[in-house]
Formats: C-alpha cells, structure tokens, sequence
C-alpha cells in the first residue's frame, strides 16, 4: 500500500471512524522517521468518555505543546515522554523528569507512535479481563498498525501478556519466539520489531527503578539487533 504512514493509518480507520472511535499512532511522522530507534507505546485504551470524538495523535501533539510550556505537568504522558527521551538518547544517567527541560520532552513525545488495543473510550485504569475481548474484536486493526509503522521497539504498557497471547493464538509467532533478557524482561520479535513487557506508565512503581529494568532489557535487546545504528550505553 502506497502514501504515508498517516495516510495508510487514516485508510485502515476509514470505516470505523464516529463517536467513541479514538484514532491513534505516529503523533509525528517526520520526527518518528527520523528517530533512532523507532518507539511504539503499545497501551490498552483511552481514557475517554463515550459521548467524547477526538485523535490521540492531535492529543500528543497537544501535550507537546503543553510540555513545551510548562514542562512536567501531565504524569501520565511526562512518564511515556521521559523513558522515550532517554531511549533516545541511549540511557544516559537517570534523572527525574522534573530535570529534563520541557522542550525535550516535548519532542520525545513528537517522536514516537501511541497504538491502543481497544479503540473506545476507558477509564484511568482497566483489567485485562476488560481489555481482552477488545483485543480480540481489534486484533486485525492494531496488528495492521505496527505492520504499518514497523517501529523497532513496541513498549507494551501492561499489554505484553495480551498481545503475545493474541499473536500466539492466532499463529503469528510460536511459543518458542518468547524470550527473556537476564535482567527478566520478556519479549519476542516480530518482523523488524521487539514487543517488551514494561509496566504502564501510571503503575506505582519507583520510576528510577523502571528506567534502570527497561536500560538493562532494552540495551540487550538492541545489542542484538540486525540495526547497528542504535546507541548502547551500559
């Protein structure tokens, strides 16, 4: 299929696009092509009321501006724009993201793609038990978005155990694709891609010790990789 990243997205929403759709991926595809590596947040909803009609990527670019302006103010999308910024950056030193300068964060957040499993609107917090049947119902929809925009790393937010189930299931990689880096993540590869098991960006864990498990994980990750081009720092 041939045009842009947003162009074959748009196409793939086309049919489903009304009230309680939520668009979603590349929040910017300039800055997302030219990035290194190339990150997908792999997130189960929105949080969104049914009666709302709005796209994910005008609200990330909304946000951006925000962080621009006012710096860390939106935990849930400071959290994703912080780890993407020191991915970016090949896992320099952590430091909260209260020392990262809001224009830094605002375009880390610019840099990346945001899919979620279930395209309706969500609560602040959702059990899998919810999200499943979603997953299921979409699995073609958001399955086709990361064929689209092939990132190298897809960070599943509290998703992995879902979407690897799914691929599973429905015969895209096998039980023997799973694999752990020694410091425990799990992950599998699919095409040119490594979907990883991170926490969610609001779980309620030390964010220092969430840097340094998904440094670790992700450094071996792309110590392995076919793209040399990635900055590694241990």
């Amino acid at each position: 299929m041939e045009g842009t990243l947003t162009e074959r997205l748009n196409t793939l929403f086309e049919s489903h696009l009304g009230p309680n759709f939520f668009p979603d991926g590349v929040i910017d595809e300039e800055r997302f092509l030219s990035a290194n590596p190339k990150i997908l947040y792999l997130l189960k909803d929105v949080n969104a009321l049914e009666t709302e009609q709005w796209d994910l990527r005008d609200a990330g670019r909304y946000f951006a501006r925000k962080l621009k302006e006012k710096g860390a103010s939106y935990p849930t999308i400071t959290k994703m724009a912080t780890i993407s910024h020191y991915i970016l950056e090949g896992f320099p030193d952590y430091a909260s993201e209260q020392w990262i300068p809001g224009e830094d964060l605002a375009e880390s957040l610019l840099s990346i793609a945001i899919v979620n499993l279930k395209k309706t609107a969500g609560k602040s917090s959702t059990s899998d038990e919810k999200i499943k049947p979603h997953a299921e119902k979409n699995f073609k929809m958001w399955k086709s978005e990361i064929d689209i925009i092939q990132p190298d790393i897809a960070l599943c937010g509290g998703t992995y155990y879902l979407v690897k189930d799914l691929f599973i299931k429905n015969g895209v990689i096998k039980e023997s694709d799973l694999e752990v880096t020694p410091n425990g993540m799990h992950f599998f590869r699919y095409n040119n891609s490594a979907l990883v098991d991170v926490p969610h960006p609001n779980a309620r864990y030390p964010y220092s010790h969430v840097y340094s498990y998904i440094k670790l994980g992700l450094n071996h990750i792309l110590s392995k990789s076919k793209n040399k081009k990635y900055k590694v720092c241990y």
